[in-house]
């Protein structure tokens, strides 16, 4: 029996009344594949709780929920391996389906693509695809017929860096991180066991550090309280 947990940690803001009830910031949430469902983690007891599953809400029901991702909107995404691509309601917990899974759509694994879209891996069919909020259109973005280079052999994992590049864990008969060009597909080694560093055995996960937002200097803040005093001695006169 194989139990597959993925998780994302949910930065809220706690004044937004309309999901007191069900988050707070920093709350993490894990697809539990087993039981069919997403649970609701505090970081600070470790207690959890059942957020949602089939007896919540209305709508298709998960099968094989393999991975979960939040918005800055808050939307809920749930990624299932038999079902497909799931939106839930964040206060009801109905769930939608966006993508239904075929023979030629098996996710696994999901990123948000900073674009409107989300890069969503899949192993079964040696393929990366993108999903456009705009449109509703499911993509290939790489695999056997999209994209040139190194060959994509079941994709377990995806990120995406801050230039818009798509990262991919490969876990076939020679792991491999690999980089995919959002515009063209084009994959090209990141890292491998070729490379230096102990061998990759099983990877699966992955995952990019963002850049740090640097706070403001002194400076800047000094500059800025300048042109806020000459702007009111402006509007003064003006008046």
């Amino acid at each position: 029996m194989v139990v597959v947990f993925a998780l994302t940690v949910v930065i809220l803001d706690r004044c937004d009344t309309a999901f007191a009830a069900l988050f707070a910031a920093g709350d993490i949430l894990v697809a539990d594949n087993q039981l069919e469902a997403i649970f609701r983690i505090d970081p600070f007891s470790g207690s959890h709780s059942i957020l949602y599953d089939d007896s919540i809400g209305t709508g298709p029901e998960f099968s094989n929920p393999l991975d979960v991702l939040v918005d800055q909107q808050h939307n809920v995404f749930v990624i299932d391996n038999f079902g497909g691509l799931f939106q839930v309601d964040p206060d009801t917990g109905d769930r939608s389906l966006l993508v239904a899974a075929t023979s030629g759509f098996s996710p696994n694994s999901a990123a948000f693509d900073g674009n409107g879209g989300i890069i969503i891996a899949d192993l079964a069919n040696d393929a990366v695809h993108r999903f456009d909020f705009d449109s509703g259109i499911l993509a290939p973005l790489s695999d056997q017929s999209h994209g040139m280079g190194v060959v994509l052999d079941r994709p377990s994992g995806v990120a995406v860096e801050a230039d818009g590049s798509v990262i991919v864990v490969v876990e076939g008969l020679r792991p491999a991180i690999l980089r995919v060009d959002i515009d063209t597909g084009a994959r090209s080694v990141a890292s491998s066991n070729f490379g230096s560093g102990p061998d990759f055995d099983h990877p699966a996960g992955i995952a990019v550090v963002p850049l740090l937002v640097p706070e403001p200097s002194a400076a800047a803040l000094v500059g800025i309280g300048a042109v806020l005093f000459i702007a009111s001695l402006l509007r003064i006169r003006v008046q």
